[in-house]
């Protein structure tokens, strides 16, 4: 009888520490809603110095080059943290049977390869990425701020590639249940202008030492219409 108890005993030790190695499930971006991504947004920003508006497009900045070959160009949005190196476009993930909202977009970064003196500028190209939840991306259709608690960077060697780093980001975020964090500090402003028919934004950023971003003279614009195909509004 010990005998018996014994060899089922080994064997269920057996089963327990000899399964199958089994990866988790990932997540993948929705293809049932369609969402339009924006490109090409002009981006305006006031000189203080010459009282000037100053437009660019996929970049907001107030510096206006003498060379027009400058503006915009990558050299230009590495050096600003307001710019767009392509595209910016929401996707959707469901994780729990919960609907969340992706925003992602190409940013183009720099640094100083020797930044004591100041010299060699190097460029460098990101994907950029913040989760939105449903009840918070619903603020955006009434042209109304959206905060959000999490912020991704990866860089940019193959986009493919980073989108995977970036759902991966995502699901670890989404299984430790950060979605209740009290550090709602990253912030979409979004406003509509006074004529009625254009929509101003910045892209999200931390608020620095609790100073709110000012979107009075700088942010991108874009018509109603086309900031409401960027959400999925028909």
């Amino acid at each position: 009888m010990k005998n018996i108890i014994f060899i089922i005993a080994v064997l269920a030790f057996t089963q327990v520490n000899a399964q199958d190695r089994v990866n988790r499930t990932s997540i993948k971006f929705d293809s049932t809603i369609s969402i339009n991504p924006l490109t090409k947004i002009t981006g305006w920003s006031f000189n203080e110095k010459t009282s000037n508006w100053v437009d660019n497009i996929d970049v907001v900045s107030d510096n206006d080059y003498d060379d027009s070959s400058l503006r915009g160009s990558r050299y230009h949005k590495s050096r600003c943290s307001q710019n767009i190196g392509e595209n910016i476009e929401f996707k959707t993930i469901t994780y729990s049977g919960k609907t969340y909202y992706v925003l992602l977009w190409d940013y183009v970064g720099g640094s100083y390869k020797y930044p004591s003196i100041s010299q060699d500028w190097q460029e460098y190209s990101n994907v950029r990425a913040v989760i939105f939840t449903e009840s918070e991306f619903d603020k955006l259709k009434l042209f109304k701020t959206a905060e959000s608690a999490t912020y991704f960077t990866c860089g940019k060697y193959d986009y493919s590639e980073s989108e995977a780093k970036i759902l991966n980001s995502i699901q670890n975020w989404c299984e430790k249940g950060f979605e209740s964090s009290k550090h709602m500090n990253h912030k979409f402003i979004v406003l509509l202008a006074e004529n009625g028919e254009d929509v101003r934004f910045l892209l999200p950023e931390r608020e620095k030492y609790g100073n709110p971003l000012n979107i009075s003279k700088q942010y991108f614009e874009v018509k109603s219409s086309v900031f409401n195909s960027f959400l999925g509004i028909k």
